[in-house]
């Protein structure tokens, strides 16, 4: 019974050596292939964080210049301008308040900057 224990023992003992080191070759081995993933990821993280800023710039100023042009059209309007623009509010005063409100926004978020 001594010498089965023993001889089991030794086999268990080589059995864990053997997996350890194969182990040890294994992620040896992977690890050069898994730092070329991370770089890529981290490579494709900053090109995506540049494409969301290059997109959200050109949408600033998309929006800055119709802010302009819608400026200079109601500066430009006039008397007479003025006068249809109050006949339109009067006919659909909910309309005019959304535009105003929306103007206001955007006036605030220009001035925040």
């Amino acid at each position: 019974m001594l010498l089965q224990r023993n001889t089991t023992r030794r086999r268990v003992r080589r059995a864990v050596k053997t997996t350890k080191r194969a182990l040890n070759d294994a992620l040896d081995r992977a690890e050069p292939g898994i730092e070329r993933a991370a770089e890529a990821l981290e490579e494709l993280g900053r090109d995506g964080i540049e494409a969301a800023r290059s997109y959200s710039r050109q949408g600033a100023t998309e929006l800055r210049k119709g802010y302009s042009r819608v400026e200079s059209q109601v500066m430009g309007m006039g008397r007479k301008g003025g006068r249809k623009l109050s006949r339109k509010a009067r006919r659909n005063p909910g309309k005019a308040a959304l535009i105003v409100a929306g103007v206001a926004v955007i006036a605030l978020g220009m001035l925040s900057r």
